[in-house]
C-alpha cells in the first residue's frame, strides 16, 4: 500500500529506520518495509482528511471552479 500524504511517506520512512521507536508506537517494522518498497516516489500532497487531499487556497475560495 502507497502512502497517500507526505506525512504518511515520512512517518514510515522514520518507522523504517527507527524500528524498536516505532514498535513501541505500535508501527510493526513488516509494514513500515512495505510502505516504502510500495512507494513510487513523485508528488504527493501535505496532509490527507477523509481519504481526500485538502483543497488548495484556490479552490476553497472559488469553491473548485
Amino acid at each position: 500500500m502507497p502512502p497517500v500524504s507526505q506525512k504518511q511517506r515520512k512517518l514510515f520512512r522514520w518507522a523504517q529506520a527507527n524500528p524498536k521507536e516505532a514498535e513501541e508506537r505500535g508501527i510493526k517494522p513488516s509494514v513500515a518495509k512495505e510502505f516504502n518498497a510500495a512507494d513510487k516516489g513523485g508528488k504527493l500532497p501535505e496532509k490527507v482528511k477523509d481519504g481526500k487531499p485538502a483543497k488548495s487556497r484556490r479552490e476553497r475560495w472559488y469553491d473548485g471552479k
